[in-house]
């Protein structure tokens, strides 16, 4: 999704979730819920954006916003997939 000058991914799951003490430590210090979420969290604060993981009972969703500098590009790369 395009929002302003920013690309929004969000991916959300129906499963268990994720133990609040693991996301609190993920929070904290990048560790805890295994090398693919800090990959992640990795590439996108390369890109100068920024990840949200909100996790409960009943599922995890991680929203990924990260700036579009040539947001024409984008838009027409969007509109020739269509």
């Amino acid at each position: 999704e395009l929002q302003g000058s920013n690309v929004i991914l969000e991916v959300r799951d129906f499963g268990q979730g994720i133990q609040p003490e693991r996301l609190e430590r993920f929070r904290l210090s990048g560790t805890g819920v295994g090398v693919g979420l800090a990959g992640i969290r990795e590439r996108v604060s390369e890109l100068g954006g920024a990840m949200r993981i909100n996790s409960s009972r009943g599922g995890t969703c991680i929203r990924i916003s990260v700036p579009v500098h040539d947001q024409d590009a984008l838009t027409s790369r969007t509109s020739a997939a269509d």
